[in-house]
């Protein structure tokens, strides 16, 4: 996995439902699923990546520049 670093969750939810609570009329959202890992293992809470690649807001496509001028890993299927 490469990107910058702190910036994925290792949980991650889906398919928002939403319900107005009829006392008050605010609305309510919430997921109708979370994924967790296979592990179960809830730390750390943000994914790192193996290769981090800096974000630079000045110049977009620097860090798939970055990524696409490192050797090919030939472990990796």
């Amino acid at each position: 996995m490469a990107g910058v670093g702190d910036a994925v969750r290792v949980r991650q939810s889906g398919g928002v439902q939403s319900v107005v609570l009829p006392r008050t009329g605010l609305m309510l959202s919430y997921p109708r699923f979370v994924l967790d890992r296979p592990s179960g293992a809830r730390e750390p809470v943000l994914l790192q990546p193996e290769v981090v690649l800096e974000d630079n807001p000045l110049h977009p496509r620097a860090a798939v520049d970055v990524l696409l001028s490192r050797p090919v890993d030939s472990r990796v299927p």
